[in-house]
């Protein structure tokens, strides 16, 4: 795990250079504010956490962006609870895609993911790593499962696009939450069009009719690019990639009490 400041001297991370995409603008990565106690009057001070990862699972890595998921909202929780009385900060979380997986060439391509794996790391070697990551995943909450069928994952990284966009954090969430939990735990296929325009309907996103229609459309297929090329610049090679307040970096997975130390420390005004 590696928690690393930008130093003050470097022009702005291209990480957090993107503030124009979508109606929604997305949260600022830097906040003045430095006490977690609010003055009377005073609104609470605000941490920014972008969140770059992907909804595939090419290089065995991506297991963590969902269980990094869920260890950063334990941590938010933790803390609300435990600087009571005072007032906890909010929270501005944004989710940004990673370079993807491209070996499957087209998104209408779809292969079996047990096979896959199988062939590419072989049988004894996925059966290992299954096992670990059904262990890890317990502990966070996650019945990772490894059956059903995988392929890229573009356009699912455009509806979250889309979803922040118009819904900001709280409707990306959900539809990070959904697609997530259909893709590990209930082995669903979340680059069919058909599948990702039903959970664009049941989390409001739009009605499933519209749904297709605007995902066959190559609507926000510039921007999610755009994004992609940012994490690049920035160096980012492995997922979850965490970045708190424009200055503080976490890689990987992490439990939630690294997140939390953090986020305690900022809130508290420890950290600048």
């Amino acid at each position: 795990m590696a928690v690393v400041q930008t130093q003050p001297n470097l022009p702005p991370s291209p990480i957090s250079d993107d503030t124009s995409i979508g109606t929604k603008t997305p949260p600022a990565l830097s906040s003045n504010a430095t006490a977690a106690e609010t003055p009377k009057g005073k609104e609470p001070r605000t941490i920014s956490v972008v969140v770059v990862a992907d909804m595939e699972y090419p290089f065995q890595i991506c297991p963590w962006c969902y269980i990094g998921l869920k260890e950063i909202e334990k941590a938010i929780q933790d803390l609300s609870v435990n600087l009571l009385p005072n007032t906890p900060p909010k929270f501005e979380i944004e989710y940004r895609p990673y370079p993807l997986n491209t070996q499957f060439g087209s998104d209408d391509i779809a292969v079996e993911k047990r096979a896959h794996y199988e062939k590419r790391f072989g049988a004894d070697r996925q059966h290992d790593i299954e096992e670990m990551m059904k262990k890890r995943g317990r502990e966070a909450g996650i019945e990772f499962k490894f059956g059903g069928m995988m392929r890229q994952t573009f356009r699912a990284h455009r509806l979250l696009w889309l979803s922040y966009r118009r819904g900001g954090q709280a409707l990306q969430s959900a539809l990070l939450h959904a697609l997530y939990r259909a893709y590990f735990e209930e082995e669903k296929d979340i680059g069919d069009v058909s599948l990702l325009a039903f959970y664009a309907d049941q989390v409001g996103l739009m009605k499933r009719q519209e749904a297709e229609k605007w995902l066959r459309s190559g609507e926000g297929e510039e921007e999610v690019r755009r994004l992609v090329a940012v994490a690049q610049r920035c160096g980012i090679t492995g997922t979850p990639f965490t970045v708190v307040d424009g200055k503080w970096a976490i890689s990987g997975g992490q439990e939630s009490g690294v997140y939390y130390k953090i986020f305690e420390r900022l809130a508290k005004g420890e950290m600048k």
